[in-house]
């Protein structure tokens, strides 16, 4: 398959999400629909653009010369780095239920670090939607009585993935279900629950 075939099997979903966690920063979308991302390592400015659609004229070229500019910049294997963005990986969303959720105590100080108490890993789903409504709606009792807190976390494969994004989840006994709550400050160096 020639490189200019291969630009259209580029999952943009995966390559969006590479830019994102490499801090590219999104500056604008063009009239022609063309998404123009920058990086500024302080001695030089990267520059790119993403095709929002394959219809867009010159999008292999204009797909190629970007991921050309990312490889040097990040000292990648183009080859390698294709192959990772055309596998098409989809995200799971996991569900893990705790017995607690609070930030660990040690020596009456506060750790930095969280104390779960008891975890089990629920399942998950393909989709965030039904692990969002099988959580909240305490689908087959997973609070079980003693797990007062869940957390959805999205995964894509590989060895020692770490969410993309997650959210959390408080049992109300009142209502039987779980309730969104937001993330703990001592959360932020954590990189999963699972």
């Amino acid at each position: 398959m020639s490189n200019s075939e291969i630009m259209y099997e580029i999952n943009m979903d995966t390559l969006i999400d590479y830019l994102v966690e490499h801090n590219w920063t999104k500056i604008t979308t063009t009239d022609e629909g063309i998404r123009i991302f920058q990086f500024n390592n302080n001695d030089k400015l990267y520059e790119i653009q993403i095709p929002s659609s394959k219809d867009i004229p010159k999008y292999n070229e204009i797909l190629y010369n970007s991921i050309n500019i990312i490889c040097n910049k990040d000292n990648l294997e183009e080859d390698i780095f294709i192959k990772y963005l055309t596998r098409n990986y989809k995200p799971i969303y996991t569900i893990t239920c705790m017995t607690k959720f609070e930030e660990l105590i040690i020596n009456n100080k506060n750790s930095g670090f969280p104390d779960f108490g008891a975890t089990a890993f629920m399942g998950f789903y393909h989709n965030f939607d039904d692990a969002t409504e099988s959580v909240i709606e305490n689908a087959c009792d997973i609070n079980e009585t003693c797990y007062d807190y869940a957390v959805i976390e999205e995964i894509t494969p590989g060895l020692y993935s770490y969410p993309r994004d997650r959210w959390f989840y408080k049992f109300n006994k009142n209502k039987n279900e779980y309730e969104p709550i937001e993330e703990p400050k001592f959360m932020n160096h954590i990189a999963n629950v699972l």
